[in-house]
């Protein structure tokens, strides 16, 4: 079997109750698959073994999961960390590695909210929101230099048209102060500090739109929100 197909046997075992063989399960995956970062395809695209001998990000994230469900908290929290940690380092190198930083920190956000830890998931759910938003905003494309002087130069010039549209949307609406209050409205009324969402909503969208770097991110909103 290749690191594909154990990974789907980890989620019939997981859907039988069998949690622990599952984990079992995803850990063979890992130890036999490449790693396939957002950034890059370890695959070999000739071998058609390679092109299902791989894992992504999102696939260790169920390793996270799969130990919360069998009361291994700490276990859980410090598995999603350490992905956490090897994704920022790679942040530099690519935005969908942006991207999958702010994935990362949703499901962290899952992971503590499901244990009562609100203030954590809040802070996590800040963090995942703005990362996506820079990603967002740094994955629109570039206007190609010249005019179009033929069939496929046009097409790519009604691409770039169609695509940054699309990405000034998703800004416009994660900038929009009504659409971040109602984000967030749910998360603020379980954490046990208080917090002006109005100002949390200028600092989202400021963030948003004039900062490049994940890494600033998360020390900028570990200090708005005074932590250490």
């Amino acid at each position: 079997m290749n690191a594909r197909d154990l990974l789907k046997q980890a989620t019939k075992l997981k859907k039988s109750g069998n949690i622990i063989e599952a984990i079992e399960c995803l850990e063979k995956a890992y130890s036999i698959g490449d790693f396939e970062s957002a950034s890059s395809n370890s695959n070999d695209p000739y071998s058609s073994d390679g092109l299902n001998n791989f894992y992504t990000i999102q696939d260790l994230v169920r390793k996270a999961k799969y130990l919360q469900q069998i009361g291994k908290f700490k276990e859980a929290i410090t598995f999603i960390d350490n992905l956490i940690k090897e994704t920022t380092k790679r942040t530099k190198n690519s935005v969908w590695e942006i991207f999958d930083l702010g994935k990362l920190f949703e499901h962290r956000a899952i992971i503590l909210n499901k244990e009562k830890r609100f203030d954590e998931s809040f802070i996590d759910r800040v963090k995942s929101y703005c990362i996506d938003g820079i990603a967002t905003r740094l994955s629109a494309p570039i206007k190609p230099k010249s005019e179009p002087n033929n069939e496929y130069d046009k097409l790519k010039l009604d691409l770039y048209k169609s695509d940054i549209k699309r990405v000034q949307n998703i800004i416009m609406n994660k900038t929009n102060q009504k659409f971040i209050l109602d984000y967030f409205n749910d998360d603020i009324k379980k954490i046990s500090f208080k917090i002006d969402k109005y100002k949390l909503a200028a600092f989202v969208m400021k963030t948003i739109m004039f900062e490049n770097n994940a890494i600033n991110i998360l020390k900028e909103v570990n200090n708005y929100l005074k932590l250490k």
